[in-house]
């Protein structure tokens, strides 16, 4: 009534992150509340789909706004040394996976293409991140039989 607009900003998948049924109540709130705002901005594609789709969210009030790359910072980074990953020094294509490892991401599915992928082509995949589905991720490679191709180096902070 103050005449402010009201902008949310959804930075996950709500039906993933919320899907324990411990969660219902937010997802009531969600589906009641976030029809009021003025605008939705999500962070993908992805993230607006599922929040038309599953929370029933008119199209046109929810935008997509990517998250901001810093370009000039990974241009300056693309030149240092990596010393210490003997990969980086070959030249075999190397598939860059950054952000947490968690279920919104599905790297799981991530490995399984890549396994259909290596097998067709010499390559590595490298995870940069960190999050609960790490031993999880390394045991799905194991059992891949993917695992020399695939590193997991962690947070980096280059």
């Amino acid at each position: 009534r103050s005449g402010v607009k009201l902008v949310i900003s959804e930075r996950t998948t709500p039906s993933v992150e919320l899907s324990d049924s411990s969660c219902w109540f937010v997802r009531f709130l969600i589906r009641s509340l976030y029809p009021m705002a003025d605008k939705i901005v999500a962070v993908s594609e992805g993230v607006r789909h599922d929040l038309i789709e599953n929370f029933n969210l008119a199209a046109g009030k929810v935008k997509v706004i990517y998250n901001p790359l810093a370009c000039e910072k990974i241009e300056e980074l693309s030149h240092e040394d990596l010393e210490g990953y003997e990969w980086f020094h070959e030249t075999k294509p190397i598939v860059i996976n950054v952000g947490s490892l968690s279920d919104p991401k599905s790297q799981d599915n991530l490995l399984r293409a890549f396994k259909i992928v290596r097998e067709k082509i010499e390559c590595r995949l490298v995870f940069l991140g960190e999050g609960e589905k790490e031993k999880e991720l390394k045991s799905l490679s194991q059992l891949l039989g993917i695992n020399n191709d695939v590193g997991f180096l962690g947070f980096q902070d280059w």
